[in-house]
């Protein structure tokens, strides 16, 4: 069983008008309701990533354990030599549930997907039959409100993370959590973020410049236990984290 691959996309704001091309008939609809320029380059981002996650993963027996990096003319470039069209991104339940990659030539539906967004970066991590989940979020923009509602073990876990402050490893510890509950994939109205709890969280490793972290997580999801492996990545004024149970 293949690793998930967590890939990260800077979208450059002169180097969209190509996205549309990439997409399918449906999503160019879907695009085309989104009145947000920002918020339609960033949907249209990631699913021109997510399929290019999946195309890059084909026939491959192992995907990289590291994340990878690229900017909007890099992925223009790359996905030039891959048939992205065979892939498609749709909703596991209607419109509201999470990711899935459809495989049009083995017409086959993956679930192991998972996208997240924070201008100007998208973030995928795709993984052949995995339960894997990603999140980005801006540093400080969990609030100390939030914090006390979604993170009450935030204090209990400080001295596992001695080399954040506050409002660096409570927007961590959030997009954790986030990562977690999407890769539970639970039935929307079941339980929310506020019922995962994180009982044990170890640091196994972290680069010498403090920007990448591979930790292991212990967690309650109501009520029950769930082991998951986590990698974070501070970026600028962001965090983003890849969970995989």
């Amino acid at each position: 069983m293949s690793a998930p691959t967590p890939w990260l996309l800077r979208i450059d704001g002169d180097d969209v008008a190509w996205f549309p091309s990439r997409l399918s008939s449906e999503e160019r609809l879907a695009l085309g309701a989104i009145r947000s320029p920002r918020r339609r380059a960033e949907y249209a981002a990631g699913r021109i990533l997510a399929k290019f996650a999946g195309a890059s993963a084909k026939g491959t027996r192992a995907l990289a354990p590291c994340w990878r990096m690229l900017a909007s003319g890099d992925l223009r470039r790359k996905s030039e030599s891959l048939d992205l069209s065979a892939y498609a991104v749709v909703a596991s339940r209607a419109r509201s549930g999470p990711p899935r990659l459809y495989d049009r030539a083995a017409q086959r539906y993956d679930d192991g997907l998972s996208i997240s967004h924070r201008w100007p970066f998208v973030a995928v991590t795709y993984g052949p039959d995995r339960r894997c989940g990603i999140d980005i979020e801006r540093i400080g923009s969990v609030s100390a409100e939030v914090a006390a509602y979604f993170l009450p073990e935030s204090a209990t876990l400080s001295p596992t993370l001695p080399v954040l402050a506050s409002g660096e490893r409570n927007t961590l510890l959030w997009t954790i959590k986030e990562a977690t509950f999407k890769a539970l994939r639970v039935p929307p109205g079941d339980c929310g973020v506020q019922d995962v709890h994180i009982t044990d969280l170890r640091v196994m490793h972290r680069s010498q410049d403090g920007r990448v972290f591979a930790l292991t997580s212990c967690m309650r999801v109501a009520g029950v236990a769930v082991a998951a492996q986590i990698r974070a990545l501070r970026i600028g004024r962001l965090f983003c984290s890849e969970a995989r149970l």
